[in-house]
């Protein structure tokens, strides 16, 4: 059963994550993460666009399942001890 808290922490939480790890990777990285965007916009420009979004869809979407499953775990580990 899907516990609606936990999911809707979860995709918040999720979305945090993944617009504060670019702006994180530009502040410590500066140049590697230029060089990624370049790699991004060229992607962009040629018959391979969709990459980046799949990219970017695979890793917030693994970021949210892990979160969520973290929770779930919290979870089942608190109302074991409590009972």
């Amino acid at each position: 059963m899907v516990n609606k808290k936990q999911l809707i922490l979860s995709f918040l939480l999720s979305v945090i994550i993944c617009v504060l790890t670019p702006i994180f990777l530009f502040i410590d990285h500066y140049e590697n993460t230029m060089q990624n965007f370049d790699t991004i916009f060229l992607l962009l420009q040629t018959s391979y666009w969709y990459l980046p979004i799949i990219w970017s869809l695979m890793f917030f979407f693994l970021v949210f399942f892990s979160l969520y499953i973290i929770f779930r775990v919290i979870n089942f580990f608190i109302r074991v001890i409590i009972h």
